[in-house]
């Protein structure tokens, strides 16, 4: 019970209970996640999820000048000002 009130999934919480010494090993449809690699070790995947983003474009023909800028989009001018300067 002391795993499951630290956590809010039960899953991290019996990766938490193996690391800790709990349990010797934990058997279940697991995601191997960042925070649960820092827990403990993984056996390698007996089989894995592949998610696909599948997005409709509107009709119309786009310009190859709107292509190049389309990567850019997400952040304001400033915003690449400041990475650009933060990087080098």
């Amino acid at each position: 019970a002391g795993s499951r009130a630290k956590f809010s999934s039960s899953y991290t919480a019996a990766v938490h209970d193996v690391a800790v010494g709990n349990f010797d090993i934990a058997i279940g449809d697991f995601w191997v996640t960042s925070e649960r690699m820092l827990l403990t070790n993984f056996l390698p995947a007996v089989r894995s999820d592949n998610f696909y983003l599948v997005v409709f474009e509107e009709g119309g023909s786009t310009s190859f000048a709107a292509m190049l800028q389309n990567p850019f989009q997400p952040f304001s001018g400033a915003a690449w000002g400041m990475i650009c300067a933060a990087v080098v």
